[in-house]
């Protein structure tokens, strides 16, 4: 299946959808920037990939964040009174659980990434404040400066989002899957699996159109 691929105007990324993945490229402020994200079909994560390189002719300190608003249950609206966030500091792992749900009260969701923290909030508010917005968070003005990038040069950080049976799995789960070599091979997994179970089926209809978007 070829990807989709849809053009934004002005500030707008680039969009391209294919077989059990997304990409999102966008070039502003002297920085290439590429977001991937994928699902290896042996591990039950979502994989977050980042990517900048610096198009300037200076050394530039960049700070990646990443935000996720957890469920934890049927209503958001209902359930995060009754979360309770951990953060593991050996493994540099977020966790949050809901104990109160019925179904899956012992399982605990978790955030990772392959790069040292400088730091982290389970705070919604304390984030965004409580008349702030997506576009402009107050914790980004709060946030020290991360890794420096220097000219020419690209950085690739790597997010796990999922979550485990337990604590002990979740710890387990991100930390088998946070590194650069364990998404390249998550990625290439991804690819061939798809290709492998779409390789096995063809349709062919009257509609052209329906057949650009089939296998």
């Amino acid at each position: 299946m070829v990807p989709h691929t849809f053009a934004g105007w002005g500030q707008y990324p680039l969009l391209k959808h294919g077989v059990g993945y997304t990409v999102f490229e966008h070039h502003s402020q002297g920085l290439k920037q590429q977001v991937r994200c994928y699902a290896p079909p042996d591990a039950p994560v979502k994989i977050v990939r980042l990517r900048l390189e610096n198009t300037w002719q200076r050394t530039r300190r960049i700070t990646a964040t990443f935000y996720a608003e957890w469920n934890l249950g049927s209503h958001r609206d209902i359930t995060q009174q009754y979360f309770i966030p951990e953060y593991d500091p050996d493994s540099q792992v977020i966790l949050a659980r809901n104990p109160y749900r019925i179904e899956f009260g012992e399982r605990v969701a978790f955030c990772a990434t392959n790069k040292p923290l400088h730091g982290l909030t389970a705070d919604r508010t304390e984030f965004l404040e409580r008349n702030g917005s997506y576009r402009h968070p107050a914790g980004l003005k709060r946030i020290d400066l991360g890794s420096r990038v220097e000219p020419g040069e690209a950085q690739e950080i790597v997010f796990v989002l999922s979550q485990g049976e337990n604590r002990d799995v979740a710890i387990e789960l991100a930390t088998l899957n946070w590194q650069i070599d364990q998404a390249d091979l998550a990625w290439e997994e991804t690819r061939n699996f798809w290709k492998n179970t779409l390789d096995s089926i063809a349709i062919r209809t009257p509609n052209i159109a329906l057949n650009t978007i089939l296998p």
